[in-house]
């Protein structure tokens, strides 16, 4: 059935006035017959910007040319299977312009009647929405990071506080802060580190975060006691850094608990004191060689024994070689050797 050109002129010149969208009008498709894909008959000068195309390169051609390896082909069939059965379409398709570089447009494909003996028309509406959909992706790629930094947040041993900058108050912790200060989210908003910190108040803490937010110091570590909701209190490390997030100042502290690490060094302290307390009263000498390093080390009674003083006996290995008796010196060595 050939084109109405005198119809097709008229919608022609309605739509000259519609500039901020790129629009194309496309001929036949599954109403031919046989069935043949749409052919592009006009388009405005929008559309050649958005496609980088003139309009000679344009005319003729089915609007597939646009496509690319990354277009959604099951979103192509959709608006095929749409169209060919005359309901409108909307959808968002990822072309690509003449020079290669993919774009994002949000298509509205609709049929034209111009008349009972006038070819099968359809109006496609295009808009540029690549700054939109780049926008979304990164968005949604935030809100994914966000959910992976919330669950390795709430799973670390370590208790992580983050508050606003300028007021002090606590924005989110994790639930080991909450655990372990006693105090749920929406109580500790009302709070600031200072109000849980025993050695800290709220002068000296906003002279740490503004020596963070001035960039004086990447990081600021101090040692100190956070206050328990019942009362009791735990030493504790607490490492402060500044971030900006949507022209927002946060501080993250991440706060350790140190009531083991002292509960094991006071441990360690008294197996090394009552192990001094062996040695000196023992009549034994005792000395220590690491493999590892050379390094040795003699007791005090290991030097008394031979009767040296510890500038005579030196720390290293050839000093106990030096007192051993010469008929015992090749055999013990060897020994040692085999050891």
């Amino acid at each position: 059935m050939p084109l109405d050109q005198i119809a097709l002129g008229d919608l022609v010149a309605g739509l000259g006035a519609l500039t901020e969208d790129a629009i194309l009008i496309t001929e036949g498709g599954i109403w031919d017959d046989p069935p043949s894909e749409a052919t592009i008959v006009w388009c405005n000068a929008k559309f050649e910007t958005m496609t980088g195309y003139d309009a000679d390169e344009i005319i003729g051609r089915s609007p597939e040319f646009l496509r690319g390896p990354d277009t959604d082909r099951d979103t192509v069939k959709r608006v095929l299977a749409e169209r060919n059965a005359d309901m409108p379409v909307r959808a968002e398709i990822l072309n690509y312009r003449k020079n290669g570089e993919p774009f994002w447009v949000d298509i509205t494909v609709k049929p034209l009647f111009l008349g009972p003996d006038s070819a099968p028309l359809r109006l496609s509406v295009q808009r540029d929405i690549t700054e939109a959909k780049q926008r979304e992706f990164a968005l949604r790629e935030a809100l994914e990071n966000a959910s992976l930094l919330g669950a390795v947040v709430e799973n670390v041993r370590h208790e992580i506080q983050i508050f606003d900058a300028e007021t002090l108050r606590y924005q989110r912790v994790n639930g080991v802060a909450e655990r372990n200060l006693g105090h749920d989210l929406a109580a500790l908003r009302a709070m600031t580190p200072a109000d849980v910190m025993r050695d800290v108040d709220a002068a000296q803490l906003r002279g740490l975060v503004d020596r963070l937010v001035s960039g004086a110091e990447d990081r600021v570590v101090l040692r100190t006691r956070q206050i328990r909701r019942d009362g009791g209190s735990y030493p504790c490390l607490v490492e402060m850094s500044y971030f900006e997030r949507a022209s927002r100042g946060l501080v993250v502290a991440v706060v350790s608990d140190l009531t083991e690490r002292k509960a094991e060094r006071a441990r360690l302290d008294r197996s090394e004191r009552r192990y001094r307390l062996a040695i000196e009263a023992s009549a034994d000498g005792i000395w220590e060689w690491d493999l590892t390093t050379g390094a040795v080390a003699f007791s005090a009674r290991n030097r008394e024994m031979p009767g040296y003083t510890p500038e005579e006996f030196p720390d290293r290995y050839a000093s106990w070689l030096g007192v051993l008796h010469p008929e015992d010196r090749e055999r013990v060595t060897a020994e040692v050797a085999r050891y």
